[in-house]
């Protein structure tokens, strides 16, 4: 079972799923992830910096990250926090949620 709601992501453990990611611009402008982009999904026990990282998953040149099975088959049943940040490719970092 896979689906978000809220910003909030469900996942049943060790399932396999994509996560597709809309960018906008300050503006409010469709954001379109260039070739030498970086998405970066990372996700920890708890919402702070110093937080246990369950797992981190990066792509380059796409919207989407997959989640693979290995990546939650060993977390424990709970709840999680999550975020994701793009590195453009001139270096600027943006948290997108």
């Amino acid at each position: 079972m896979f689906y978000v709601e809220d910003q909030i992501i469900y996942l049943t453990r060790g399932d396999t799923a994509t996560l597709a990611v809309t960018l906008a611009t300050e503006n409010g402008e469709e954001y379109t992830v260039g070739a030498d982009d970086v998405l970066t999904l990372t996700v920890r026990k708890e919402p702070k910096a110093e937080s246990t990282v369950i797992f981190r998953r990066s792509v380059t040149g796409k919207q989407e990250i997959d989640i693979l099975p290995e990546d939650t088959r060993d977390a424990e049943i709970g709840q999680y926090s999550s975020d994701a940040q793009i590195t453009t490719a001139t270096g600027d970092i943006f948290t997108v949620f």
